[in-house]
């Protein structure tokens, strides 16, 4: 249970969100630094995420790191990036037991200056990182990025949307490409740190039973990032897409199952009035085992092994995504048409609704289970520009209309058809 948010706005580009609850046992500590995106900025965003955890000035180390963590009660902390349409985000977390539970009562103070000096202190050798350390991610970073073809279904949906758009910002891939990650320098790399830690707008965001007061004041004085040069504009800008002939693109793969992929426009954003009608028909749609995809693609003509749509909140598409034998895919293709066609003409009935408004509701219910899930959505939500206020989301889903439903579903303008097509040579 949520009790409070509190909120503060340090600076214009500086923010720290509080969150009070006493559901959990441990507190949570959240630094995000916010950029636009590009193939450059991903990639070294990427590589620095992972430097950063390679230790500090004080603990210049991965031994040291680790042993300090030990020292905070096992604290444990993270850093990634993560994507938001055409924006990317650097998140650096710490999360270690509340002070109630153990004898360490300066706990949150310890590990907030911890988090401070992995992000901001991070250990380096002059001009540059160590370039051991710096070589030995590098290379962890490129495999990584060629391992991602071994969740094909994931894999299969970007690359829909590495195809489907190939001009836009939006078909970069989180970390980054291989390509880019190769080219860059040490010396580049540190370079684009010192002036990422102060050109970004940056958030805080804490969660547990705390004190929002105490935690501020000991947040601002910990950072102390009052001195941010000018900082880059991450607007997210609304685009409208033209319809066009779909694209359909078959890459050839050693797998046993093909998989198919269907990207939609919608150029219904996060704040249209038709968002959560768009995310209702989505559900529908193919929003779990009562969907409309899935009892008549899967269950009824056994079409295929898996099927959902989803939509991406911040680029107004969304996505269909099914495992077929490749021999089905035209049968497949024209019954997947047929089912949306079927929904934009309103045949479905006030159950398919209350089960699709339980399915989001549930989903909004449970972010508070896990404090890193939650205060992932929190942001995901502040760079929407709304309040987080579950009982309103949830009012906003429940009132919605069969009409608008299908005046969201009217919207859809198929883009890009992608197949991977398999050979039963492998296992998938």
């Amino acid at each position: 249970m949520i009790e409070s948010i509190d909120k503060y706005e340090v600076t214009k580009d500086f923010k720290i969100r509080l969150v009070k609850s006493k559901k959990f046992k441990t507190d949570l500590i959240g630094l995000f630094l916010l950029r636009p995106l590009s193939d450059k900025e991903a990639s070294q965003m990427a590589l620095i995420s992972r430097l950063l955890s390679r230790g500090t000035m004080g603990y210049p180390n991965a031994k040291s790191f680790n042993d300090r963590l030990d020292d905070l009660y096992g604290a444990i902390f993270i850093s990634d990036t993560v994507k938001y349409g055409e924006r990317i985000a650097m998140h650096c977390k710490i999360q270690f037991p509340n002070k109630r539970l153990i004898e360490n009562k300066d706990i949150y103070k310890e590990a907030a200056m911890f988090l401070r000096n992995a992000l901001f202190d991070v250990y380096h050798e002059g001009d540059r990182f160590n370039q051991e350390f710096f070589d030995q991610e590098k290379n962890k970073l490129i495999e990584e990025i060629n391992s991602r073809v071994n969740d094909k279904i994931t894999y299969a949906v970007e690359r829909c949307i590495e195809t489907m758009c190939e001009d836009e910002a939006f078909s970069v891939y989180q970390y980054g490409s291989v390509d880019t990650i190769q080219s860059l320098t040490n010396e580049e790399v540190y370079a684009y740190y010192c002036e990422f830690l102060t050109s970004s707008p940056i958030e805080i965001l804490s969660i547990g039973d705390i004190d929002s007061d105490e935690t501020y004041e000991l947040i601002e004085k910990t950072f102390d990032i009052k001195n941010q040069n000018e900082v880059v504009d991450t607007e997210c800008k609304k685009v409208i897409y033209e319809k066009r002939d779909a694209k359909h693109i078959t890459e050839n793969m050693n797998v046993n199952q093909g998989k198919l992929t269907l990207g939609f426009r919608t150029n219904i954003r996060y704040d249209d009035p038709l968002y959560e009608p768009a995310v209702l028909f989505a559900t529908i749609l193919g929003g779990g085992g009562n969907s409309t995809l899935f009892r008549n693609v899967r269950e009824k003509e056994s079409l295929c092994y898996y099927i959902f749509s989803k939509i991406e909140k911040f680029k107004s598409i969304m996505l269909i995504a099914a495992g077929i034998e490749v021999e089905n895919y035209d049968k497949t293709l024209d019954l997947i048409i047929e089912e949306i066609e079927k929904l934009k003409r309103g045949e479905f009935n006030e159950d398919d609704i209350n089960i699709a408004k339980e399915v989001i509701v549930s989903s909004v219910r449970s972010l508070v289970d896990y404090p890193n899930s939650f205060i992932n959505y929190y942001y995901s939500r502040e760079l929407t520009g709304f309040e987080y206020d579950e009982k309103k989301m949830i009012e906003d889903i429940m009132k919605v209309t069969k009409e608008e439903i299908i005046e969201a579903g009217n919207t859809l303008i198929l883009d890009t058809v992608h197949f991977i097509r398999g050979d039963k040579q492998n296992d998938n």
